[in-house]
């Protein structure tokens, strides 16, 4: 009976000790949300609107901590911006602005609440931001400054919960603030058959932004 009882116990401590490290392992994320520009720059003007969000990544849950590496893709900035000169006079500057940011991030899960676990985090990662043909016009005539697309360091800052919905699936409700570094226009200006060097229109890419993500546990 000793026997019995002893390997029932070990039996259940096993049992136990994979019930604790079920969590861990390999996951992979899918990921969307909005993301709201400020304070782009003078040459980009105060932000370039907003984006929607679209990506998702892969990475490795040990206990409390999490690593994972993504990919996010913003396509709905904009420029839409109008400048007094004393040659031309009122001038709109109007042209598309998205990024295609590669993330390495890493997350402190916090204590557990039945299904809720609050977490916060941080990246480091690169980006290409690119500024779209910029459409210029003002009373004298009407242009087009070409684009150009610039690689970047890019960082963020993240805090939210994740939510165990079902077995081995989680999604995650949070906020991050994220810089994708410099986006930069082209130089060349033309005006019909015209064309001539001109300033490129330059600004940083820093976003509030609204996450939703799903994670599946292997």
């Amino acid at each position: 009976m000793k026997i019995g009882y002893a390997a029932a116990l070990a039996l259940a401590c096993v049992a136990g000790a994979q019930t604790a490290s079920a969590d861990d392992g390999v996951y992979l994320r899918l990921d969307t949300g909005w993301s709201f520009s400020r304070d782009a720059g003078k040459d980009l003007d105060d932000d370039v609107g907003s984006s929607a969000i679209v990506g998702g990544g892969v990475g490795y849950k040990y206990k409390w901590l999490r690593g994972d590496v993504t990919l996010a893709y913003r396509g709905g900035y904009d420029i839409d911006s109008t400048y007094t000169y004393a040659a031309l006079g009122e001038t709109r500057f109007k042209g598309d602005v998205s990024s295609f940011a590669a993330m390495a991030n890493v997350y402190a899960d916090l204590t557990k609440y039945g299904r809720f676990t609050p977490y916060v985090g941080g990246g480091i990662g690169v980006s290409r931001n690119k500024v779209g043909d910029v459409d210029i016009s003002a009373a004298s005539g009407t242009g087009t400054r070409d684009c150009d697309t610039k690689t970047s360091f890019a960082w963020q800052l993240s805090l939210g919960t994740g939510i165990e919905v079902a077995p081995a699936w989680t999604v995650d409700v949070g906020y991050r603030y994220i810089d994708l570094g410099t986006a930069k226009s082209g130089t060349t200006v033309t005006s019909g058959s015209v064309s001539g060097d001109g300033s490129a229109q330059e600004g940083d890419l820093r976003a509030h932004e609204l996450i939703l993500s799903a994670r599946y546990q292997f």
